[in-house]
């Protein structure tokens, strides 16, 4: 048989290989055979077949283009199709064998999964049953120790009368007045963190003190023990931090007259030493002696501490953050702190960076979301701002505040008067109406028309009053906020005018409703601003039901209006937005604050060091080298710039590095791995 027929008759590919001619017996002998097989004699055939060699037939020319790429197919074919037949006879026997063993297993498994099941089931109801009679017992067994205890009780009772008598409870003035009782607030001062060398070698002691508001005046309510010892500090780069670790006690108001603007002020002053001839304060910070549940702040917390003495004129906790946001080298520590009520906090002796993670700069407890959405509380805390603007302060109740007070709230009432009287004059007289009285009495005008008004007019004319006062609100308003924005002052006179006269606009459509009441029974004519809908619907559709509704929701509607700009004022205009902004400090969250890093510098500290490297030599020769390297994150497109110096001598030396952050900030790196924390102290 030629190769060329052969592979066009099975239609293969013939794969290229060798053919080795000489076949190995064992590659049949090894064959397993059984003694008593029908198939041993196809087997020897096959064997047989096998080891002769075939006698191929093929062309010359085909045998040199086709070498090495023969198959040799043995002539004895039917031998080998009575083998195959046979193995697939003992195939469909094994399979069958597999299948039966299938179903057995299957069998198996879901009988053991079925009494599992039922063992299961009757584990649990045995299990419940015995729980409902544990229950039963315990339940008896608690109702027999009440009772038990009860007939003690009784007892005692009855041999405590026999022996002393009816005890009378008389009534304890302290324990009534629990909460007006001064309370004592224990500040535990850890460290000031990131001094390095913004400090000289000295020693240095914090002041810790209680204020009613931030730019207020102090609530001296004790002297002693608000001072710490004083405590030395190296002065150079590698004194990290100044270590504290003490605690004071502070007397704070009760519950009562604790007020939301509350601060306490952390002072570091500088002792007097050969340089210095005075005491000198150094730094400063606030916090807030309230949280966001308006209760005192208890926990573990840090402050940005900044560089000089006490601003007064600062009032608003945002403009301590503007000050080192923009300019960090205001900025001259972290204070780390801990304050607990009535009882001294555990002290804490900070090495590891992941202890100064629990520190936190915002005073909002576990609720504070909650309650930063209870109305009562802000509007509690606005009246309280508000109360307090007006000149009643802690500790500071006189009645020459009263009177002054007073007398502006007559100003402010005769002021609102008359806007409202004069923009109903202005709406007359744009409508063409003839205005035929307008008298000006003790705090109220008195005006009349001459003829008829239809139903727009008179809605119109009620509505001029109050939108008149509007106008003149909102203009008060923006020239405060324009006189302190190009100014950076408003007296505090003028906002407590502008409280007041709020408040009058808010009430005016009660104002003018008692007084129109007033005025009609004196002068015995009820056509004022109340009445008019009223009797105009009783002339013309004989009905007093519509005149009283209609008004009623004008006033309304003018009432919201002016309640919605006067919370807006309070907000933002009162006081240049303090109010808002001690809201905001204290039911903020932390990620809404920006707090400096511990290991922060500025740039232009920065380039004094770099200055400084550049100019260093020493006797030896050795100078110091500065290197700068980029990297980019690949993931987030940011980049970070880090800028090493080294000591280069006989030997080369890191000496500081730092490294700029993508968000702008500056850090100096630790330049010894080994130690995760640098201290002088330790």
């Amino acid at each position: 048989m030629e190769r060329k027929d052969t592979q066009a008759l099975l239609n293969i590919e013939v794969p290229e290989y060798e053919y080795d001619r000489t076949l190995s017996d064992t590659l049949v002998t090894d064959f397993p055979l059984e003694e008593d097989n029908n198939n041993l004699d196809i087997y020897k055939e096959l064997r047989d077949g096998l080891m002769q060699e075939p006698d191929l037939k093929y062309s010359i020319d085909l045998e040199e283009l086709t070498r090495n790429q023969l198959q040799y197919v043995p002539e004895d074919s039917d031998v080998i199709q009575k083998f195959r037949a046979a193995e697939q006879i003992s195939y469909q026997e094994r399979l069958e064998e597999i299948k039966i063993l299938e179903r057995q297993n299957k069998a198996r498994l879901r009988t053991n999964f079925l009494w599992r099941q039922q063992y299961l089931k009757g584990n649990e109801k045995i299990a419940s049953n015995e729980s409902n009679l544990r229950k039963r017992k315990i339940a008896e067994r608690f109702k027999s120790a009440t009772k038990q205890l009860k007939d003690v009780i009784k007892l005692r009772r009855n041999e405590t009368t026999h022996r002393i008598g009816k005890l009378n409870e008389v009534a304890d003035k302290e324990m009534k007045r629990w909460d007006r009782t001064e309370r004592k607030l224990f500040v535990r001062l850890e460290l000031c963190r990131a001094i390095k060398d913004k400090l000289p070698c000295a020693y240095f002691v914090m002041l810790v003190t209680l204020w009613d508001r931030l730019g207020g005046t102090k609530v001296e309510l004790s002297k002693e023990k608000r001072i710490t010892k004083a405590k030395r500090h190296g002065g150079r780069y590698f004194h990290n931090c100044l270590r504290i670790e003490e605690t004071l006690e502070i007397k704070v108001p009760p519950a009562a007259d604790l007020k939301p603007s509350m601060v306490l002020s952390f002072e570091l002053f500088i002792l007097r030493n050969r340089m210095l001839k005075y005491d000198k304060p150094v730094a400063y910070g606030y916090f807030p002696l309230c949280n966001s549940d308006f209760q005192i702040s208890e926990g573990l917390f840090k402050i940005p501490m900044l560089k000089g003495e006490i601003d007064l004129k600062c009032e608003k906790f945002s403009d301590l953050e503007e000050r080192y946001k923009y300019d960090i080298e205001t900025w001259m520590c972290n204070l780390y702190f801990s304050m607990k009520l009535d009882f001294p906090p555990e002290g804490i002796q900070l090495k590891y960076p992941e202890q100064f993670e629990d520190y936190q700069f915002s005073v909002t407890g576990p609720d504070g979301l909650k309650s930063r959405w209870q109305g009562s509380r802000r509007l509690k805390y606005i009246f309280t701002e508000v109360f307090q603007d007006l000149g009643f302060r802690v500790g500071k109740l006189k009645y020459a505040q009263i009177w002054i007070t007073l007398l502006i709230l007559a100003f402010a009432l005769w002021i609102d008067r008359l806007t409202h009287y004069f923009g109903q004059y202005l709406f007359l007289k744009m409508s063409g109406i003839e205005v035929t009285k307008y008298t000006v009495l003790w705090i109220t005008f008195d005006l009349e028309s001459a003829s008829d008004m239809k139903f727009g007019s008179i809605v119109g004319y009620l509505f001029a009053g109050s939108l008149f006062s509007i106008f003149i609100f909102g203009l008060f308003s923006l020239l405060a906020f324009l006189v302190y924005w190009y100014q950076g002052y408003f007296p505090a006179l003028g906002f407590r005018i502008g409280v007041l006269f709020g408040l009058c606009m808010v009430l005016d459509p009660v104002i003018t409703i008692v007084e129109s009441i007033g005025l009609s029974l004196g002068q015995d004519d009820w056509s004022h601003d109340p009445f008019l809908l009223s009797i105009y619907f009783q002339d013309r559709e004989d009905s007093g039901f519509f005149g009283p509704c209609i008004t009623f929701l004008i006033y309304i509607a003018l009432s919201s209006a002016c309640s919605f700009l006067f919370y807006n004022y309070l907000l933002y205009i009162h006081m240049n937005g303090r109010m808002l902004d001690t809201y905001h400090r204290l039911t903020s969250l932390e990620s809404d604050f920006l707090v400096p890093y511990d290991s922060e510098v500025s740039e232009k500290y920065l380039k004094w060091v770099i200055s400084k490297a550049h100019k260093y030599r020493t006797l030896n020769g050795d100078v110091r080298k500065v290197a700068v390297a980029e990297y980019y994150e690949r993931t987030t497109n940011q980049s970070y710039s880090h800028i090493a110096i080294y000591n280069e001598g006989k030997g080369r030396s890191l000496y500081r590095h730092f490294m700029r952050l993508p968000v702008g900030a500056i850090c100096e790196l630790s330049t010894n791995r080994l130690r995760v924390f640098d201290d002088e102290e330790q």
